[in-house]
């Protein structure tokens, strides 16, 4: 029995041998294969390739969208002549201009860029560039990648816009074509510690008071904007009264608002201007201040119907002035939240002057970005003065904020 029991044994053990030299013979087979499906970043396509679809999608959206509004109006607008062509030139030419650019038609300049498209641009390219840059590895091929995708889809629109009547000035194309992507890109990266050295580099002084700057710009621009909404509300009648002249048509007036909604932010830095002091121009000859509005003929556009008419406002109308006072006030205590407490007073004084001085910069970017030009003669210079809008803002931010430090150096001393 021993023996029996021994030879199955060993026939076991041969039977076991047999199936173990099969099963790696099976995986020396399946080897190759399995770690090809194991293994998807050999598959993967490289970075670069991804941020050049990347950008380039993310101008190829904003893009089509404009295209296909602009077409949808030029098509079924009533008296429309153009061929579709010449709307898709159109349409291409306000998608340049929204990101920047500066048109000419006819010999004459134009120069305004509606904010809040530009604003609708940069969010598309905002979420665009978090999905196809990569979080880790190689960056410089994947910029490129992200620069030259981008830079295309411009490069085809600046080509379709230089077929119809308004062409793209060639010294503002930076803008739409680099500025836009990049900023983007800043936008992504720089939450992501990507840029640390570079943020790093900064004076401290600039890095304490960039976010209460941002902060206090937006809290300009909205109340800039909810003072034309309020202004719009009030004078209600007027603004109808122009719609009904220029009769548009329903589609027309649809469109007529989209293109006023597009540019409320501009309207906002006007009345910034107002509420700072140095006012604003509608047209030559016709300007609007806290001492009253000046009148003149108006454009025949619905929106300008909230401008006072021409007469003196009442002195009450100076207490405005309150209003980016308070404002600056707030930017002092935003910054002054970044600082110590027991930090010296001269480096909260600074660091709020650095606010301050920082937020009037940051306005005036956005009134040289807006633009302030619709063609010759008496609309060649509207909307605001770009050095009066910075010196006023500096100034009536300033005595908010100087008041701000005055009262917490006061505290700290009893």
């Amino acid at each position: 029995m021993s023996a029996a029991w021994g030879r199955g044994a060993r026939g076991g053990v041969g039977q076991h041998g047999h199936a173990m030299q099969i099963r790696d013979q099976f995986r020396a087979v399946a080897t190759p294969e399995s770690d090809a499906l194991d293994a998807p970043s050999a598959q993967a396509p490289p970075a670069w390739r991804t941020s050049l679809i990347g950008g380039a999608t993310a101008a190829s959206i904003s893009l089509v969208v404009t295209l296909i509004c602009t077409g949808i109006v030029g098509s079924l607008a009533a008296r429309a002549s153009q061929g579709w062509g010449e709307i898709f030139a159109i349409g291409s030419a306000l998608w340049l201009t929204a990101g920047g650019a500066r048109l000419a038609a006819d010999g004459v300049f134009i120069a305004i860029t509606p904010l809040l498209g530009t604003a609708l641009i940069g969010w598309v390219a905002v979420r665009a560039a978090r999905r196809c840059l990569p979080e880790a590895g190689p960056r410089r091929l994947a910029y490129a990648g992200w620069f030259g995708g981008y830079a295309a889809i411009v490069v085809a629109a600046i080509a379709l816009a230089l077929s119809g009547p308004a062409t793209p000035v060639w010294w503002s194309l930076p803008l739409p074509v680099l500025a836009v992507p990049a900023v983007a890109l800043a936008v992504v990266e720089i939450p992501r510690g990507r840029w640390e050295a570079a943020v790093r580099r900064m004076p401290r002084l600039l890095r304490r008071a960039l976010r209460p700057a941002l902060r206090t710009a937006a809290l300009l621009m909205a109340t800039g904007m909810s003072l034309v909404l309020l202004a719009a509300c009030v004078r209600l009648g007027e603004v109808g009264r122009l719609y009904a002249e220029l009769q548009p048509g329903m589609l027309g007036a649809l469109a007529l608002t989209v293109a006023q909604v597009l540019v409320w932010p501009n309207l906002g830095l006007w009345s910034i201007g107002l509420l700072s002091g140095p006012g604003f121009t509608v047209t030559e000859g016709a300007a609007v201040t806290l001492g009253g509005s000046d009148g003149g003929v108006l454009p025949l556009i619905p929106v300008l119907g909230a401008v006072p008419s021409q007469h003196d406002f009442p002195w009450f109308a100076w207490l405005l002035l309150l209003v980016p006072v308070v404002i600056g006030g707030y930017a002092a205590r935003r910054t002054l939240a970044e600082i110590p407490r027991l930090a010296s007073t001269r480096t909260k004084l600074l660091s709020v002057l650095a606010t301050v001085a920082l937020t009037s910069v940051l306005l005036a970017l956005a009134d040289a970005i807006a633009g302030g030009s619709l063609g010759d003669g008496r609309l060649a210079s509207i909307g605001p003065s770009a050095l009066s809008l910075t010196v006023s803002v500096s100034l009536t931010l300033g005595a908010g904020a100087l008041a701000v430090v005055v009262a917490d150096w006061w505290r700290l001393r009893r």
